[in-house]
């Protein structure tokens, strides 16, 4: 006879890539220095980010050789990724791409929100103090489960309603679709915390179909 775990199928899983990026990690310091400086130009918070700091979204339009670099790695892993969940997407289609950079000191967190509309959103970690003993979860990245359904009923088991926390390091790139809720706790410590984001669209007149 069937126990009823053997009955109950787990379906709509949700793609999520982890890397870690070498050539980016070794550049990181210069990247640092690049978002420090554009936050002297505007000073001010906008979005999601509370208490902390981000750029416009423009970052794809910043000069530095560094951001070019970065660029091209955030362009393969949406490639990959796109190549990987999407069937016939041709591997050299443009995918349309926005980004903006992102400061937290202490005290400072991002509240849960989506970028609907994005096919991919990723984030890239530039700097991240490591957090202590006390508090595991400073400064830790929160996924939760996209089905609204799934948040009706407290303390549900994985692989139902339950939030994956990722605690990130220098150099780590994540990529996740872009109507997944996210949240950031808050960061506790000293130092500065640097992520750069980015959303992925496919051309608005591209036809998977052959229509």
């Amino acid at each position: 006879m069937e126990t009823i775990k053997q009955q109950i199928h787990s379906v709509f899983a949700t793609p999520i890539l982890i890397r870690k990026v070498a050539a980016l990690t070794a550049i990181n310091s210069r990247l640092q220095q690049i978002v420090l400086a554009h936050e002297t130009v505007r000073p001010h918070n906008v979005g999601s980010n509370i208490g902390g700091w981000q750029s416009d979204h423009d970052l794809m339009e910043w000069p530095e050789e560094e951001m070019q670099i970065f660029q091209q790695h955030l362009a393969q892993a949406f490639q990959e990724m796109t190549s990987a969940t999407v069937d016939g997407f041709p591997p050299d289609m443009e995918i349309i791409v926005t980004g903006w950079a992102n400061i937290a000191r202490n005290g400072s967190y991002t509240r849960a929100h989506s970028h609907d509309g994005s096919l991919w959103s990723a984030i890239y970690y530039v700097a991240v103090p490591p957090p202590s003993a006390e508090r595991p979860l400073s400064g830790a990245l929160s996924f939760v489960d996209p089905r609204s359904g799934m948040r009706t009923a407290p303390n549900m088991q994985p692989p139902f309603g339950y939030h994956m926390d990722i605690q990130p390091e220098d150099g780590m790139l994540i990529v996740f679709p872009g109507y997944l809720l996210h949240e950031v706790h808050p960061f506790v410590g000293e130092g500065v915390r640097i992520s750069l984001s980015a959303n992925a669209l496919l051309m608005p007149d591209m036809d998977l179909n052959g229509g």
